[in-house]
């Protein structure tokens, strides 16, 4: 085979799965729209944003505790094509769609450089998300999915400016954008917004070039978007609603933020967890001390020392009876999952910054902002 046709044939196979991730997640939410409606969120978005699209604006005419952008998109829809419902759920699943494809491209660039099959594992750790993506289980517009859409779109422009070795407008674009997710969602975009700040600082200590563009970008958005709240509804309303408002009736304490990583169902998953990890990022301390083992055998224990705690979430949904605690044994590995990927990412640093091994960290810190008891804020 020559090397155009085969350079043709990956090309027709990533169209191919992108395509099927795209529609396959898309159709998903559409066929939960079907038989599943959770008025009560559903209508406190629509009736706010049916406000806006009657001329009212937020934090001025009427409160509004929540971040701007959802609401005016939804708003926009009903200006556009009149108050029909179908309209909503349409959207619903074209945001949830490219957020599947978006991570499976971001995964393809991640592991571009691992010795792994990278079509494949790209493919396979994107299938979930045409399940259980932003609109998998609640399949209606709502900020929380809008904002994960940005983070990823945000995620995505920064691996392609770094691929494209930061050219200077794209650069300082993306800086720009990296502002957006702040007025979708306050907790998650502005926890977003400090670690890309300070991952992009970091950064610019090995590329000061990329660094700056990155950070001058990110700072005229912010003071083009201040500029534009002061403008419209004024900065006093939007912050005492948004902020002030917002953080005394949702925002838990520290204690309660991080009670969730002292849960003592945990402790098992953290010390099995912990000791495949040793084991795979440094598999020679465990062959000085047992030096029969071969290379393949140390590595087949870290796997299955790492994958045991998923594999025991995944058994209790079909062994416990009770459904909270199934429930139970998923938001278990949350901690896990977290708490592994700031050492994955911190190991990965040693050998220098760029924005494929601070990824990891700004994605970390971000839905960091999540755990707590009611998961926003």
């Amino acid at each position: 085979m020559s090397s155009g046709s085969y350079t043709h044939g990956r090309k027709l196979a990533g169209l191919l799965t992108g395509s099927l991730l795209f529609f396959a997640t898309g159709a998903f939410v559409l066929w939960q729209n079907l038989h599943l409606t959770v008025l009560w969120d559903l209508s406190y978005i629509l009736e706010n944003a049916t406000r806006i699209s009657l001329g009212q604006l937020p934090y001025r005419d009427f409160p509004f505790p929540y971040a701007p952008l959802t609401f005016l998109v939804q708003a926009a829809i009903i200006k556009l094509f009149g108050r029909v419902v179908l309209h909503h759920f349409f959207y619903a699943a074209l945001t949830s769609a490219l957020a599947s494809l978006l991570t499976w491209r971001i995964l393809l660039r991640l592991l571009a450089a691992s010795r792994l099959p990278v079509r494949s594992v790209a493919f396979l750790l994107a299938v979930p998300l045409i399940f259980i993506g932003t609109g998998g289980i609640f399949s209606h517009p709502f900020y929380d999915s809008d904002c994960t859409l940005f983070i990823l779109f945000c995620a995505w422009l920064l691996l392609r400016v770094e691929a494209a070795k930061f050219p200077a407008l794209w650069t300082f674009a993306c800086g720009f954008l990296l502002v957006v997710p702040l007025f979708i969602k306050q907790n998650t975009g502005l926890a977003f917004l400090l670690s890309a700040g300070l991952c992009i600082a970091w950064l610019g200590i090995c590329n000061r070039r990329a660094g700056f563009l990155l950070l001058a970008g990110a700072a005229t958005g912010f003071a083009f978007a201040l500029a534009l709240i002061g403008y419209t509804v004024g900065l006093a309303n939007y912050f005492h609603w948004t902020i002030q408002f917002a953080a005394s009736r949702r925002l838990p304490g520290l204690r309660a933020i991080f009670e969730i990583y002292a849960d003592p169902a945990l402790l098992w998953i953290y010390v099995i967890f912990g000791i495949g990890l040793v084991i795979c990022l440094a598999p020679k301390l465990l062959q000085r001390v047992m030096p029969r083992l071969s290379p393949s055998a140390i590595w087949w224990l870290a796997a299955t020392l790492l994958t045991l705690p998923f594999l025991s979430s995944v058994a209790a949904l079909f062994l416990q009876e009770d459904t909270s605690d199934r429930g139970e044994a998923l938001l278990h590995l949350w901690p896990v999952v977290m708490l592994a990927s700031l050492g994955f990412a911190l190991w990965q640093l040693r050998r220098g910054a760029t924005i494929g091994r601070l990824l990891p960290l700004i994605l970390r810190s971000s839905y960091g902002a999540r755990l707590t008891p009611s998961g926003r804020c």
